[in-house]
C-alpha cells in the first residue's frame, strides 16, 4: 500500500493474518491477496463480491459475500461459530471476525446491526453489550492476539 499511486482507488476493506496472509479491497472493486493461501480462497474471491475477510488459524479464513453468504476456505470452522450462524435464523451476515489464534474465538455482525461473540468471556458478552443506535452496524470485526478486537461501527447508508 506505501507503494500504490495516490492516484488509484484507496483501500475499503483490509484483512491481515499474523503469518502473512493478507487481503485488500480497493475503492473500484477490485482486490489482491497475498501469503500462503487456499485455491479454494482464490477461486471464491474472483467469484464473489466480498463483503468481509477473515483469517484464522492453521489456514482457515472466511469470506462474507455482498449476499451475506458465509465462504469458509482452507479448513473446518470452529463449532461455536457454526452453532451461532445456525442460531441467527436467517439473518444477513455482514462480518465474521475469527481470532487468528484461537479457532473458537469470533465475532459475527450482523446487516441488521446485531452482534454475537463466542469463545471467552468478553466475546461472549459482546452480545450484551454492544447495543448499536438505530441505523448502525458493525462493519467489521478483526479480533487480534491475547482477547483483543475492534468494531469497525458505521451508519447505514441513506
Amino acid at each position: 500500500l506505501r507503494c500504490r499511486q495516490k492516484s488509484l482507488p484507496p483501500p475499503d476493506l483490509i484483512a491481515m493474518a499474523s503469518d502473512g496472509r493478507y487481503f485488500v479491497r480497493f475503492a473500484d472493486g477490485t482486490s489482491q491477496w497475498c501469503g500462503t493461501i487456499e485455491e479454494e480462497f482464490s477461486s471464491v474471491a474472483h467469484s464473489v463480491v466480498t463483503r468481509s475477510v477473515s483469517f484464522g488459524p492453521n489456514g482457515l479464513s472466511v469470506i462474507v459475500d455482498d449476499t451475506g453468504y458465509v465462504h469458509w476456505c482452507g479448513g473446518r470452522p470452529h463449532s461455536g461459530v457454526v452453532g451461532a450462524l445456525r442460531r441467527a435464523d436467517g439473518r444477513a451476515v455482514q462480518c465474521i471476525g475469527l481470532n487468528p489464534e484461537h479457532a473458537q474465538s469470533y465475532i459475527i455482525g450482523f446487516v441488521d446491526g446485531g452482534v454475537v461473540g463466542g469463545g471467552n468471556k468478553e466475546l461472549t458478552s459482546l452480545s450484551d453489550e454492544a447495543r448499536l443506535a438505530p441505523g448502525e452496524y458493525v462493519k467489521s470485526a478483526p479480533l487480534g492476539a491475547r482477547r483483543s478486537y475492534v468494531l469497525q461501527i458505521v451508519n447505514r447508508p441513506a
